[in-house]
């Protein structure tokens, strides 16, 4: 879920650095796989990338498979990372979820029975939930793929922030602000795009002239996953009361409020622990094997064309690196 209206509270006082994709050749970079997933399962994807006659219930593999191709064709090094476990904290958020999948479905049922297209593909999207099926699917790409990947201890975006706060990689690809919660230095957002928006943690605490602890308190102040809202408390009225009294301990006793609860919330973003220990990051060009992805593709109905479409352009890169490596060799021996 992320934070409410974090971008538009950080974009009044700071201005993400924006570069296409390019600017990222050669670079590490930590995904939320879990949420690229469910991003992939609900797009409605209008580029024509799909590549199943089926594609209702292979979004996600599609999905991953083009974007596995665009980043070797850049030169970045992924790192794919996957939630783990979530934290106890988050578990009334989770409850609301499932209710909230339950009633989609049930609304679904019922514009189904109406034939209403619309109403279904609206319910269709809000009563997903992935499934050990789907995180599956993605592991058995990646591994045939020779990409890297690793499931967290507990939430993907904190692992990630971890990663690149130990300089393992470079930056964190998310869509989720929360990231910079967890103390993530850099998060790249809408990568998709041409232009990429980069949030530097540092510059946005120095533009906002917020201390960490003070960030993380409006956060929860503006609703996260781990804690709920104030009543009567949205964004501006949020950002105002951290300004005058720099925590919610302040806030809550000035309000007089007795029945919030952000002590948790605010421990899960500053102490969340994460062994970070990771053996690769990037594309291991001898675990790949293209008949394993075609097989793969072949067996959940993928068009064998684009298959092999895709794989060509993937084997360029590898043969784009090897010719690279012979040539630096060639450039030392000639010295």
């Amino acid at each position: 879920m992320g934070i409410h209206n974090l971008t538009k509270v950080i974009k009044k006082y700071y201005r993400p650095a924006e570069h296409p994709l390019s600017f990222y050749r050669t670079k590490k970079m930590a995904f939320d796989a879990s949420l690229l997933t469910y991003q992939y399962l609900v797009a409605i994807r209008s580029d024509g990338a799909q590549l199943a006659h089926n594609s209702s219930s292979t979004s996600h593999i599609s999905g991953f498979f083009y974007k596995i191709i665009n980043l070797a064709e850049i030169g970045i090094k992924p790192l794919f990372v996957f939630d783990g476990k979530p934290p106890q904290v988050k578990s009334e958020e989770i409850a609301r979820r499932n209710e909230r999948r339950k009633d989609a479905a049930e609304k679904y049922s019922e514009a189904e029975e109406q034939m209403d297209k619309v109403k279904m593909e609206k319910y269709d999207k809000r009563k997903l939930k992935i499934g050990k099926e789907h995180t599956d699917d993605i592991k058995s790409l990646l591994d045939a793929m020779g990409v890297a990947y690793t499931i967290s201890e507990n939430e993907a975006e904190a692992f990630c922030a971890a990663l690149c706060r130990k300089g393992i990689v470079d930056y964190v690809c998310t869509e989720d602000m929360d990231a910079l919660c967890f103390r993530a230095p850099v998060l790249l957002k809408n990568f998709v795009k041409d232009s990429v928006a980069e949030y530097r943690l540092d510059e946005i605490l120095r533009d906002m002239k917020l201390e960490f602890d003070e960030f993380v308190d409006l956060c929860i102040l503006l609703g996260c996953d781990y804690a709920g809202t104030i009543k009567g408390i949205g964004p501006m009225k949020a950002e105002t009361l951290i300004r005058k009294h720099r925590s919610i301990e302040n806030i809550v006793k000035e309000l007089q409020v007795t029945d919030y609860e952000y002590e948790k919330a605010r421990e899960t973003f500053l102490n969340m622990k994460n062994n970070v220990e990771v053996g690769f990051v990037g594309i291991d060009w001898q675990k790949y094997d293209r008949n394993k992805v075609f097989e793969f593709l072949k067996e959940k109905n993928f068009d064998e064309r684009r298959i092999n479409n895709g794989l060509d352009r993937y084997e360029k890169c590898r043969n784009k690196k090897e010719q690279s490596r012979l040539s630096d060799m060639f450039k030392k021996k000639s010295k």
